[in-house]
């Protein structure tokens, strides 16, 4: 949901509907992601989450989840300035540091793609 008001924003440039509807969805999706953030010496870590596979059993660090939340991340940070507040650094720091597993030898070459695509 997060990540759908940013795009409105993006679209519109409607900051008084971004700060009155808005922002209070991108802050607490960013806080809760924050919660969950594990920073460890790989990076920030999400453990225990179920990605949109729904599988039974929870897993540390699934791929879609962990790109997800560095996006969410990003857009909080961005548009926090646009909304009337300052930007929380840590977040910033969170998603620049956003822990993604490739399997080179999986992935290849479109591994490095993906993970370039992540990173900028």
């Amino acid at each position: 949901m997060a990540l759908a008001f940013s795009q409105v924003l993006h679209a519109t440039h409607d900051w008084e509907w971004g700060r009155q509807r808005a922002w209070d969805v991108l802050a607490d999706v960013a806080t809760w992601i924050a919660s969950r953030g594990i920073e460890t010496e790989r990076g920030c870590e999400i453990h225990g989450v179920n990605g949109k596979a729904e599988r039974q059993e929870n897993v540390d660090n699934n791929a879609f989840v962990n790109m997800a939340a560095a996006v969410a991340l990003r857009e909080a940070v961005a548009l926090a300035e646009p909304l009337g507040h300052v930007a929380d650094q840590r977040r910033e720091r969170l998603a620049r540091t956003m822990f993604l597993r490739i399997d080179r030898k999986l992935a290849g070459a479109a591994g490095f793609v993906v993970w370039c695509a992540y990173r900028f």
